[in-house]
C-alpha cells in the first residue's frame, strides 16, 4: 500500500510533471530542513510535503502573508510513494532548537547531510506546527530528494489541482 503526500505550491509550478523540475524554491532560499542555495551549487531540489491536504495547507499559511494566498494562484499536488522508499528521522538527531522560529542551522545540516549521502528517496521528519504527537498521521511533514536515483520507482506525481485558499486565511 502506498503513502498518499500532498504538497502546496503556486499554480504555475505545481503544473510541472516532471518531478524533478519540483524543489528549486527550497533549493535557493533553504528551509527548516535544508540550507539555503541561491547559486544552487549545491542544487538540494527537496520538496516539502505533508501526509494530509490539511496539513499541507497550515505549513503554508504559516510562511505566506495572507494578500498572497489570495492574490495568487495555488495548487496542491498529490504524490504516492512507496513506503519502503521512506526514512524516519531518528528523533534523537533532533537539537533542542529543531521548533524555533526562524529555523536554525542545527536542523538545516540534519536535511542537508541526508541529502547529500542520498540516504533515501524521502524523510519523514517532525511538524513544528502539530508537534503533540510527533510522527502522527496528519502530522508529519516529508522531505522528497527529487533528484535520488531511485525516484522514478519511489515517487510518483499523481495529479495537480488548484486550491483556492478561504479568503478568511
Amino acid at each position: 500500500m502506498t503513502l498518499t503526500l500532498y504538497r502546496i505550491s503556486k499554480l504555475q509550478y505545481a503544473q510541472n510533471t516532471s518531478l524533478p523540475e519540483h524543489g528549486f524554491g527550497a533549493a535557493r532560499f533553504g528551509g527548516r530542513w535544508n540550507s539555503p542555495d541561491p547559486a544552487l551549487q549545491a542544487n538540494r531540489r527537496l520538496i516539502y510535503a505533508s501526509d494530509t491536504l490539511a496539513q499541507a495547507m497550515l505549513e503554508v499559511v504559516v510562511h505566506v502573508d495572507s494578500p498572497v494566498l489570495q492574490t495568487v494562484p495555488h495548487a496542491f499536488v498529490r504524490f504516492e510513494v512507496e513506503p519502503e522508499a521512506v526514512v524516519d528521522l531518528d528523533l534523537k538527531q533532533l537539537p533542542a532548537s529543531w521548533n524555533h522560529h526562524p529555523e536554525t542551522p542545527a536542523t538545516q545540516v540534519i536535511g542537508d547531510q541526508w541529502f547529500d549521502e542520498q540516504v533515501s528517496p524521502v524523510l519523514r521528519v517532525p511538524s513544528v506546527i502539530l508537534p503533540l504527537a510527533v510522527y502522527g498521521q496528519g502530522q508529519s511533514n516529508y522531505l522528497i530528494n527529487s533528484l535520488h536515483p531511485d525516484i522514478p520507482e519511489a515517487v510518483r506525481l499523481i495529479e495537480h489541482q488548484p486550491l483556492p485558499f478561504d479568503p478568511r486565511l
